[in-house]
């Protein structure tokens, strides 16, 4: 059949994405999901069917009930880019629908000018071996509205509108993100957290990032990915209180591990703490166990106010509470009434595509109408 293509409708949508997150789904399940009539779902599904944007299966037959003929979605039918820049780098990767990877890239910036880091997404988007339908970009900052970066320390940018800038270079429709927030939502829909309407993530690295999801949608606001870095955190175990990016940070463990050992031998940097950690070092696991113990005081700090069922624990240092649970036990415990559980966690390897995945469902999102993609009219093409 020749490909067309179409805008859907918000109840269109509205079945999609359960199709997308869900299928192979039956009428009946996505009647009490989006709590909607048959009749309706219906007629939405046949829209969608008949204009090849959703497959009907083979029929299921349960017993000697009426056969039922779930509904589900040929991921491959967009693909997206989703970029991940810190302020050194791009990591990219094309997916499929449901973040499937078709493609990976990724090279050091050339610049952190706004013009040039436009330019060189581009050279990516060139490099893709399909065109992508929409781009991602999630970022350390904040972007109120999807499309200008209101502020990210690391590129020392301040309300620059870099979506607009990506798309007049490449000509495709870009949203953006903090990565942390586009980071929870990828976990939400296909990753650790699938399945989980209330959870929080936290990273630690760098920086230290927080993202809500509560009811399946992510808690937004315009201060995403600033506020942690001088909010203060308290250690019972060492006496101290600092601010976040003196607690549990890369630059706290370099200072950590300088007061230790006194950091003979030359330059120290938070890999290379990490490094001496595996081989064995006594300071350097002392670092590395106090970075556990704090990680789990900030996971516990913000979930006392928040309240989630889950958090995940993600980041460049996620590892360390990985090989010193008992530390994060008494991190997690130290904050709380002895009589209350300690907040659930669950760890998850760091891995950079994953965050270049994070900024794919962005794009996803932007493909859906779920998130601004500017003046581009952002269609699904139908078989």
């Amino acid at each position: 059949m020749e490909n067309v293509a179409r805008r859907i409708t918000a109840a269109e949508r509205r079945l999609l994405l359960q199709v997308l997150l869900h299928g192979p789904v039956t009428r009946a399940e996505l009647s009490s999901a989006l709590d909607l009539s048959t009749a309706t779902i219906a007629r939405l599904a046949r829209s969608l069917i008949d204009t090849g944007i959703v497959d009907e299966c083979a029929p299921v037959i349960h017993g000697r009930a009426r056969p039922q003929v779930p509904l589900d979605i040929d991921p491959s039918r967009a693909h997206l880019l989703g970029i991940n820049l810190t302020g050194t780098a791009a990591t990219a990767v094309l997916t499929d629908m449901r973040t499937r990877s078709v493609w990976t890239g990724g090279s050091p910036l050339d610049s952190t000018a706004p013009d040039a880091v436009a330019r060189q997404v581009a050279g990516l988007v060139s490099s893709c071996p399909r065109r992508p339908a929409v781009i991602g970009i999630g970022l350390g900052g904040s972007s109120a509205d999807g499309r200008t970066v209101d502020r990210a320390a690391y590129l020392d940018w301040d309300d620059v509108p870099l979506a607009d800038l990506v798309e007049h270079e490449t000509g495709l429709p870009c949203v953006v993100s903090n990565d942390v927030d586009a980071l929870a939502m990828a976990e939400g829909w296909f990753g650790a957290a699938s399945g989980q309407d209330n959870f929080n993530v936290v990273t630690i690295g760098t920086g230290i990032g927080f993202a809500a999801i509560r009811g399946g949608q992510l808690v937004r606001g315009h201060d995403a990915g600033l506020v942690l870095g001088t909010l203060p955190f308290a250690d019972p175990v060492d006496g101290v209180v600092l601010p976040g990016n003196d607690f549990a940070t890369d630059r706290a463990m370099v200072s950590l591990y300088v007061g230790l050992s006194g950091a003979e031998g030359g330059p120290v940097s938070a890999d290379s703490v990490a490094d001496l950690a595996r081989d064995g070092h006594p300071a350097a696991q002392q670092v590395v166990r106090t970075w556990a113990r704090r990680s789990g005081i900030i996971i516990s700090t913000g979930a006392a106010f928040t309240l989630p069922d889950l958090t995940l624990l993600m980041g460049e240092r996620a590892g360390f509470a990985s090989k010193y649970p008992d530390d994060l036990l008494d991190g997690l415990a130290c904050v709380r009434d002895p009589t209350l559980p300690v907040p659930r966690v669950e760890v998850v390897p760091h891995d950079w595509a994953s965050w270049a995945r994070g900024a794919a469902v962005l794009a996803i999102r932007g493909l859906l109408g779920l998130e601004d993609a500017g003046d581009h009219v952002v269609q699904i093409e139908a078989r």
